[in-house]
């Protein structure tokens, strides 16, 4: 696998086992209306892909979704060909298809292709089953059809240790980001940075615990048109990445697909492990029954700092010893085995025999839940947080290079306006 993995995205440096899906919203700025692009496309044979408005007014191109393969690259470059021969035939210039408000908008996986499925096979059926319906395959909030695709072909969600990584990582990496992509898209109404207004901090990315607060976290930059978008996790089972200029420029495009996959596998097999994780819960203040029952009564003794013996319980109920181990296990069914604890007699510096008197039984106020999971790993084993973590040589100097270029012809044009 990590042989097919690096002819698949170029990184000679990653060893990556994982394969994760894509899509991309390839927007235009309207001048070739939604009805038009539809039409052109399909005389040109390409289908696979929904046409339609945005929220800006633009016509953008939505293929089914993919994973990276020889498949995929040769749909995507067939794709972008003929949305090129479009705008020449229709504006005169196909670069006249693209304004500034225009972005290139990538959706990833928020679940990798289970074990043994081949991308080149996953991406030659979506596609087809985009053309035969319309539908993207394995929608998580789709019909029936759509979730059995789900549950044959995408292994388990991602878990909130890895999304919350990547929205962290992608925070830090706020500046190397933005050194790559256009001066039109660093501070851009429709992709806020993570930067914005201060509000995201490393210690509140941490304090999410689950994929809903990070959302939550996200909105207090905007609702929904951040540089990273978390609204598609639950309805298409996507993370979108808002923040890339538009561009019908295939290289452009593939590449930025090829770095944020990386992104993502480098924190999903370098950064996140499976083990065993802790949760810290409260038990319940109360048992759900009738106040003044001696078992309510039992079991409000037992949930206070030191617990009850055996005597002090008894002699509070008038019952026997019997009877209160009786109702000390019916309290283990009710709010679990690891929430009642026994002090034994022996642990309390008694003999053998003397249990009513010093056998203590303690709900604790908080108990520790132990799980599986997935964890961050320990730093001695944690890989780095850069954005150029796993990448090649080549593609590194690749983004580099575009770096300089953007840089180029920001300053030639701050110098016409002068």
């Amino acid at each position: 696998m990590p042989n097919l993995i690096e002819a698949l995205y170029g990184t000679e440096n990653a060893t990556y086992t994982s394969i994760p899906t894509f899509s991309c919203e390839i927007e235009t700025d309207g001048s070739v209306a939604v009805s038009e692009m539809k039409s052109d496309l399909r005389a040109k044979g390409i289908t696979g892909c929904k046409v339609t408005y945005d929220g800006s007014g633009c016509t953008e191109v939505v293929p089914a979704p993919m994973a990276a393969s020889q498949t995929a690259w040769n749909y995507l470059a067939r794709l972008c060909e003929a949305i090129n021969e479009i705008g020449t035939a229709r504006l005169g210039d196909h670069n006249r298809l693209i304004k500034s408000k225009c972005g290139l908008h990538v959706h990833i996986g928020a679940s990798f292709l289970k074990s043994g499925i081949c991308p080149d096979q996953f991406t030659a059926e979506s596609l087809q089953y985009m053309t035969d319906t319309g539908k993207y395959i394995g929608k998580p909030e789709g019909n029936s059809a759509q979730r059995e695709q789900r549950a044959r072909l995408f292994a388990d969600p991602f878990d909130v240790e890895l999304v919350r990584d990547i929205v962290l990582r992608y925070f830090l990496n706020t500046t190397a980001i933005n050194k790559i992509l256009t001066y039109s898209r660093r501070n851009n109404r429709y992709a806020y940075p993570l930067t914005t207004n201060g509000r995201l901090t490393v210690e509140r990315i941490n304090a999410c615990r689950d994929v809903q607060e990070l959302e939550q976290l996200l909105a207090r930059i905007h609702v929904r048109y951040t540089a990273i978008n978390l609204i598609p996790y639950a309805d298409l089972g996507t993370i979108e990445f808002r923040q890339h200029q538009g561009t019908t420029d295939y290289e452009k495009i593939r590449k930025w697909i090829e770095l944020l996959n990386n992104f993502v596998l480098h924190s999903a097999e370098n950064r996140i492990e499976q083990g065993t994780a802790s949760t810290t819960e409260a038990t319940p203040e109360a048992l759900p029954v009738r106040r003044g029952t001696r078992l309510a009564v039992q079991y409000d003794m037992m949930r206070s700092e030191h617990g009850a013996t055996t005597q002090e319980m008894m002699d509070a109920t008038g019952v026997t010893e019997q009877r209160i181990r009786a109702a000390v296990s019916e309290i283990r069914n009710r709010v679990g085995q690891s929430a009642v604890v026994t002090h034994t007699q022996q642990a309390n510096g008694a003999t053998y025999g003397d249990g009513t008197h010093h056998t203590r039984y303690q709900v604790p106020l908080n108990i520790t839940v132990e799980g599986s999971g997935t964890r961050l790993m320990p730093e001695n084993r944690r890989g780095g947080t850069s954005l150029w973590c796993g990448v090649s040589d080549e593609r590194y100097a690749w983004w580099q290079q575009r770096a300089i270029e953007i840089e180029e012809a920001e300053q030639r044009r701050r110098n016409r306006r002068r």
